[in-house]
């Protein structure tokens, strides 16, 4: 796989996000280039990309406004293009970092939502995909 350019991207959205608060980095012909050159299905893609931001997030090389901006990014580029929701494994990666963006109704005063809900489902992510190899 390709990381190099998954870590573009990534830096891509932060930039754009910054500059003009919008998630344009996907550019179809850079993501058609990465999909031919990885022989990847958009589905695919979508997968591997979001397996790429939640395991840099864990690692500690990602911060969770950086990998949560690519995750919105990915999201607004797969729906704009193709007019579909991400797969499945790149649901639970977006989630993992939406939940994470407020604080939940029903939790108390102090609760870092970072922690509670994206640190523990991104954890959950990890090692699965551990075990599965």
């Amino acid at each position: 796989m390709n990381d190099a350019a998954f870590d573009e991207l990534i830096r891509a959205s932060e930039s754009i996000f910054l500059e003009r608060h919008g998630i344009a980095p996907f550019a179809d012909v850079t993501v058609k280039e990465i999909c031919a050159s990885a022989r990847l299905s958009i589905t695919e893609f979508c997968d591997a990309f979001a397996r790429h931001v939640a395991h840099e997030y864990w690692l500690g090389n990602l911060s969770f406004r950086g990998a949560d901006v690519a995750m919105g990014a990915l999201y607004g580029y797969v729906m704009d293009t193709y007019h579909v929701r991400l797969p499945s494994y790149a649901w639970e990666v977006y989630s993992a970092f939406d939940d994470g963006e407020y604080s939940h109704r029903d939790d108390p005063d102090g609760t870092d939502p970072e922690e509670k809900y994206t640190k523990r489902a991104i954890e959950s992510l990890v090692t699965r995909d551990k075990i599965l190899g």
